[in-house]
C-alpha cells in the first residue's frame, strides 16, 4: 500500500483547515452585512436576503466537495502508478541480463592450443538464457496484463508466442543443431534473442513512462520548476 508523505497529509490538513476558515469568514462577513443592513431593510426583503446566503453557502460546500473529489482523484492516479512501477520494475531488472546474452561466448582451446570460441556450447548458453527470460515473463503474464494497457500488453503477448518455441529448440538441442547446421541455428537464436531484447525495451520504456507520469502526478509543482 502506498504510504502518504508526512508532508502530503500536513497539506491535507492545511487545505481543510482553510476551506473551514473561509466558510467560518464569509458566514460572518454575512452576519455583519445583515446586522447592517437590518434596519434599513423591509421585512419583505429578508428572503432575497436568505436566497443570496443559500447561494454563497451552496457555493462554499461545492468547492470543498470538488477540491476533496480531485485530491481522492488525485490519490487514486497515484496508487494506481506506483502499483504498475512496482510491477515493471522487478520485471525489468529481472530480465536487464538478456540485453548482453548476444555478447556472450564460450571459449575453448583448438589443436593448436588456440583460444577460439565454442558455438555448440555459445549457442546451446543464449538459448538456455532465452528459456530463462520466458519464463520469467511467463510467472509475471497476469501482473503484467493489469499494470500495462491492452495495445502493449497485445504486442508483448504476440512477440512472447513467437519467442515460445524456444523452448522446444532448447530440450532438443542437440539434435536441431546436427540436422540445421550451426549457421543456421545461429540465425535462429539471433532472431530469439531481438524478440526479447525487445520485449525488456518495451517495458523498461513504458516503466519510464508511468515513472514520469508518477512523479508529475505526486509532484506537479517540482516537476514544473524542473522543465
Amino acid at each position: 500500500m502506498l504510504r502518504k508523505t508526512p508532508f502530503e497529509t500536513v497539506q491535507k490538513v492545511l487545505i481543510i483547515s482553510f476551506l473551514a476558515i473561509a466558510c467560518m469568514c464569509c458566514l460572518l462577513i454575512l452576519i455583519a452585512l445583515l446586522l447592517t443592513l437590518s434596519t434599513k431593510i423591509n421585512i419583505h426583503d429578508w428572503d432575497l436576503l436568505a436566497f443570496i446566503g443559500s447561494i454563497i453557502g451552496g457555493f462554499i460546500t461545492w468547492l470543498g466537495v470538488r477540491i476533496t473529489i480531485l485530491e481522492q482523484k488525485k490519490d487514486k492516479e497515484i496508487e494506481l502508478y506506483y502499483k504498475d512501477i512496482d510491477v515493471l520494475y522487478f520485471i525489468v531488472q529481472d530480465t536487464q541480463f538478456i540485453i548482453n546474452v548476444p555478447s556472450y561466448e564460450i571459449t575453448k582451446n583448438d589443436a593448436e592450443g588456440k583460444l577460439v570460441v565454442d558455438e555448440y556450447e555459445t549457442l546451446q548458453m543464449q538459448l538456455d538464457f532465452t528459456v530463462d527470460f520466458i519464463e520469467i515473463i511467463n510467472k509475471k503474464l497476469s501482473d503484467l496484463m493489469k499494470s500495462v494497457e491492452w495495445e502493449v500488453f497485445r504486442v508483448i503477448d504476440i512477440e512472447m508466442k513467437n519467442l515460445a518455441v524456444a523452448k522446444v529448440f532448447a530440450e532438443r538441442f542437440e539434435n536441431y543443431y546436427s540436422r540445421e547446421g550451426s549457421d543456421n541455428m545461429k540465425m535462429r537464436i539471433k532472431r530469439y534473442l531481438e524478440i526479447a531484447g525487445s520485449i525488456h525495451s518495451r517495458l523498461s520504456e513504458y516503466k519510464d513512462t508511468r515513472t514520469d507520469k508518477y512523479l508529475q502526478a505526486k509532484f506537479p509543482k517540482t516537476r514544473q520548476q524542473n522543465q
